[in-house]
């Protein structure tokens, strides 16, 4: 579902000047929409993803989020760690903007508190995809 991504797309995303990064929405031909925020906060032992999504056509859409982050600086353990949520977001598709939030985990490994990498967030229903980000650059702290 999620792009493999390389230590060189992370080292890349690390180049990016580490001041606010900005992500636009991603829009399907229904109108469906979801944003990512590219600024994640730390919150215990898991990153904090927030954006907001909408939809229509009644029932409900889950948001599903997934990426990499590896440390801000270079260092011996440039290993990216896989970023997966650790409970389901839905919202309404009632053609409003709903804001949603998710916690994210490390697959198993300690988060880095500070550090760079990609995201992607899905908006989708059954098996179709009604809208996706793509790519964003994230900044964790």
């Amino acid at each position: 579902m999620f792009p493999a991504t390389s230590a060189k797309a992370l080292l890349s995303a690390a180049a990016v000047a580490t001041g606010v990064l900005l992500s636009a929405p991603a829009a399907s031909a229904d109108a469906a929409i979801i944003n990512l925020e590219p600024t994640m906060r730390m919150d215990a032992d898991t990153l904090l993803a927030r954006g907001t999504a909408a939809c229509s056509g009644g029932g409900q859409a889950t948001v599903t989020v997934g990426g990499m982050i590896s440390h801000r600086l270079p260092s011996p353990n440039m290993n990216p760690i896989a970023l997966q949520m650790t409970t389901p977001v839905t919202v309404a598709c009632d053609g409003k903007v709903h804001p949603w939030s998710a916690a994210l985990g490390g697959s198993g490994r300690t988060l880095v508190v500070r550090g760079l990498g990609i995201a992607d967030a899905q908006l989708t229903q059954g098996a179709t995809v009604l809208a996706d980000t793509g790519e964003v650059q994230i900044l964790a702290h």
